[in-house]
């Protein structure tokens, strides 16, 4: 690191400075997260590099669950190129974990310029998350729900059930804490459970934006697979989107989770041309 420059951790008074830095950069990641990028402002490891100037680039590698560790947020100011902080801002995140209890550090390949910069740091490639969509314009019959599944809106009671199944049903990489659980929630256009004799044993949650649904989470308990619980929740989903007129339901998934695409095909969901990688950072390739 140049003399010229600083390095140092950011706190929430950066918020602005950071803020306006990063809409007018050329090279910005964010990840999907329910939070905004910038609440993650006063967690740690998030660091900065400065100069006369202001802020020159900004990494965030924050643990949420425990466990797992997801890039966050790498931007540069406009006209700095992103290779040229990239080593020396995670080498500063990453010594930020115990190394012999390191949480697994993940990341999104949602930018091309991004991934020769894991590649060279260590991160290998894990899996593809791709989209599937269903148009909801025409005529069709009603879904049939199982009469022994019962459909219901989520409430803030839930939650805590809510994050239990999810924690079951994800590899720990896809999981959702409870606070996760809960942004994500207040931020949801439907938010479902799917109940069995009174109890949940799965759970929906999806977001809008000005034309169609995106479904952001579904979680089964696993010993409730195979007995139509996803389909229920799906199913009834659809009908609430047909019922408000949306055109458009949408939803991301693991490329090697067979089960899921399987439902979604068979409930007519078409795979998109989209898709994009997911990277895992190995400590002892560095």
């Amino acid at each position: 690191m140049s003399e010229q420059f600083r390095i140092r951790r950011a706190v929430p008074q950066d918020r602005p400075e950071l803020s306006a830095t990063l809409n007018q950069a050329d090279y910005v990641f964010y990840h999907l997260d329910w939070s905004s990028p910038l609440e993650w402002l006063g967690k740690q490891p998030f660091w900065l590099v400065e100069d006369a100037s202001g802020i020159r680039a900004a990494l965030a590698l924050i643990e949420e669950p425990a466990g797992i560790a997801w890039l966050r947020i790498y931007g540069c100011r406009r006209g700095i190129f992103p290779y040229e902080h990239w080593p020396a801002l995670l080498e500063k995140c990453l010594a930020h974990f115990n190394r012999d209890n390191m949480p697994t550090v993940a990341a999104l390949g949602l930018k091309e310029w991004l991934i020769p910069l894991l590649e060279d740091c260590g991160f290998q490639y894990h899996q593809s998350i791709v989209t599937l969509y269903r148009k909801l314009e025409g005529e069709e019959p009603p879904f049939i729900i199982p009469s022994s599944i019962f459909v219901r809106p989520m409430e803030e009671g839930d939650l805590p059930e809510v994050a239990a199944i999810d924690q079951q049903s994800f590899e720990p990489i896809w999981q959702n804490s409870l606070p996760q659980i809960e942004i994500s929630y207040q931020r949801a256009r439907y938010a479902t459970v799917a109940e069995v004799d009174g109890q949940i044993v799965g759970f929906q949650i999806s977001t809008s934006n000005l034309f169609s649904i995106h479904l952001a989470r579904l979680a089964v308990h696993p010993l409730f697979m195979r007995r139509h619980i996803g389909y229920a929740l799906v199913a009834d989903l659809i009908e609430r989107c047909k019922r408000d007129q949306w055109w458009e339901l949408t939803l991301n998934t693991q490329d090697d989770n067979h089960a899921s695409l399987s439902l979604y095909q068979k409930i007519g969901f078409q795979r998109s041309d989209q898709s994009f990688s997911v990277w895992l950072y190995q400590k002892n390739q560095q």
